[in-house]
């Protein structure tokens, strides 16, 4: 999925093989792609040239990492792509249980499961900003761009996101998915669903690195 984002994009991409839990809690996710923006930085790729993305929980990161390149007096990167992302790790949005009989990819225990792993040892709880990014100050982020599918159980996250940005004068275009599952655009390729969601953040991104 990242090859064809990236050629719809027309740029190149930087996989982040960041560290996961729960041999690495949080916030070592977190860390790591913003060492991997300074990485960027440093190597000499200009802010307004770079984009993140990313899905599910890399969604998260996609916009975490912004959130923390803000606190930390770096420059803002041209965008953000998130794809089904997973900004509220406290699940009480309703699609939990809207959803619940028609998401296909895990459980309701299975996501708070997740959620608990992630900062368990921490101190860290789950509305904790970066945590949950729908807690967070979303002031000074970049465009944003949301790609939700409508039968995913973490729908809500970005439904209540997408209207706090809007409440915040953050640019945010959210697009929802009638009928996909979570992180439908991984059929990139495969399924013209998939192949139209990728097509339509690629002329989105464009636009907005001039690429």
């Amino acid at each position: 999925m990242a090859a064809h984002l990236a050629k719809a994009c027309n740029c190149i991409a930087l996989s982040i093989d960041y560290r996961l839990a729960p041999e690495h809690r949080f916030p070592a996710a977190i860390d790591d792609c913003v060492n991997a923006y300074k990485f960027l930085l440093d190597a000499g790729y200009k802010s307004d040239h770079i984009v993140t993305a990313g899905d599910s929980a890399g969604g998260h990161l996609a916009t975490s990492v912004p959130l923390c390149a803000r606190d930390k007096h770096l420059p803002m990167p041209a965008c953000a792509v998130a794809i089904s992302p997973w900004y509220d790790l406290t699940h009480k949005g309703p699609t939990m249980k809207s959803n619940a009989d028609v998401n296909m990819l895990g459980t309701a225990d299975t996501l708070r499961g997740m959620a608990q792993n992630f900062i368990e040892g921490t101190g860290a709880k789950l509305d904790d900003p970066l945590v949950s990014p729908l807690f967070a100050d979303l002031k000074g982020l970049p465009p944003h761009w949301l790609s939700v599918a409508g039968y995913d159980m973490l729908k809500s996250g970005g439904d209540d996101m997408a209207a706090k940005m809007k409440r915040e004068g953050i640019e945010v275009v959210y697009e929802v998915h009638e009928g996909m599952q979570h992180v439908f655009e991984l059929m990139a390729g495969r399924a013209p669903e998939a192949d139209r969601s990728i097509r339509m953040i690629g002329e989105w991104v464009r636009e907005k690195i001039g690429s």
